[in-house]
């Protein structure tokens, strides 16, 4: 599964959908141990990110970073640009994260379409 897949906010949507349903012992078991999985990965994803802001952003005088009136971290064009390669890179990593099959979620799951297409890596038959 690609990383960028995982950080995606509607996958995150549908995984906590997913999660907070009903479902036999043994599948919250394993639906569980892939939230842990994807939160690792989620965490680490935020720390690389991070990093590459610090190492790139628009320093002050003080040392500190450089930030706009909502938060966000300035770059100069050419720093944005290498920051957009680096995140992209980032987000085509594969990861490895568990998968459950759909006959172990039990008959009360309830998902659309398009959730079940989202979590396609992580659900299979």
């Amino acid at each position: 599964m690609k990383l960028g897949k995982i950080v995606n906010p509607s996958f995150q949507q549908a995984f906590r959908k997913l999660s907070g349903q009903e479902m036999p012992l043994r599948a919250a078991f394993f639906v569980k141990g892939i939230e842990k999985q994807i939160k690792e990965e989620i965490e680490k994803y935020d720390s690389s990110r991070i990093d590459s802001l610090k190492r790139l952003g628009n320093v002050k005088e003080d040392g500190k970073l450089e930030q706009d009136e909502h938060g966000n971290v300035k770059l100069s064009e050419e720093n944005m640009k290498k920051f957009s390669e680096e995140l992209q890179s980032l987000v085509d990593v594969d990861v490895s994260v568990s998968a459950i099959k759909i006959n172990d979620l039990g008959s009360k799951i309830s998902l659309s379409p398009a959730e079940v297409s989202l979590l396609d890596d992580i659900i299979k038959e």
